[in-house]
């Protein structure tokens, strides 16, 4: 029902854009009636209404879509999000790419070393 009210809200919107002498500006002009056209509600998948995950919602959305054609996102968990967050930390626009890998490589080793020890004991 929302989505109804939001889409009525924005064809209006529209058609309020199409007021004035530059839309109408030959004699045969006729404004758009945006409102008149048929409305379906697609059905997709929501977000939990509690979640605090929207932006990595859309992230999601925006990469299926565009790489793979999958428009589904069913949900988002610690590896949708680590996924999301090495990929922009790993692309060559980052300038910081180097100090982040290398800073990432000595928190792993000490890590590694600390887990090592204590099976030693």
């Amino acid at each position: 029902m929302l989505s109804s009210y939001l889409f009525l809200n924005q064809t209006l919107h529209l058609e309020s854009l199409t007021i004035g002498p530059k839309w109408l500006s030959k004699t045969t002009a006729e404004r758009p009636r945006f409102s008149s056209y048929p409305f379906e509600e697609l059905v997709v998948p929501q977000q939990h209404r509690l979640s605090m995950d929207c932006g990595v919602w859309v992230l999601q959305w925006i990469i299926r879509g565009a790489l793979w054609a999958i428009h589904s996102v069913t949900t988002v968990n610690d590896q949708t999000r680590m996924r999301i967050a090495v990929d922009f930390v790993l692309r060559s626009h980052n300038a910081k790419i180097i100090d982040v890998v290398e800073k990432a490589m000595t928190f792993w080793r000490k890590k590694v070393t600390s887990s090592q020890r204590g099976r030693k004991r």
